[in-house]
């Protein structure tokens, strides 16, 4: 799996993707490795990666719907999954790759 990461750029018109990548984020089964030439966002990137973290799950259950904390591990495709969403709300266009 694989996620492109790119900046937005803003202009009079709006936010538009720029065309140059910004980081590459590739899993190969067992590990994550961060590819980028900005070693700010690279430590932050890695930081990121490394650490396990709760996710709501939506649960429907007799016509209920509930939702339960389940903790994600890193290094498994559901946490690479879940970081391409993470990454998008905080600004970064990402293009994942499977």
């Amino acid at each position: 799996m694989k996620i492109i990461l790119k900046k937005f750029k803003d202009t009079p018109k709006g936010r538009i993707v720029e065309k140059k990548e910004t980081a590459i984020i590739e899993f190969d089964g067992m590990n994550t490795r961060v590819k980028t030439i900005d070693w700010k966002l690279k430590g932050t990137l890695e930081e990121i990666f490394s650490v396990p973290f709760t996710v709501r799950k939506p649960v429907i259950k007799d016509g209920l719907r509930a939702f339960i904390l389940e903790m994600v591990k890193p290094d498994t495709p559901e946490y690479f999954r879940e970081i391409s969403y993470l990454l998008r709300k905080i600004g970064y266009y990402t293009k994942l790759i499977e």
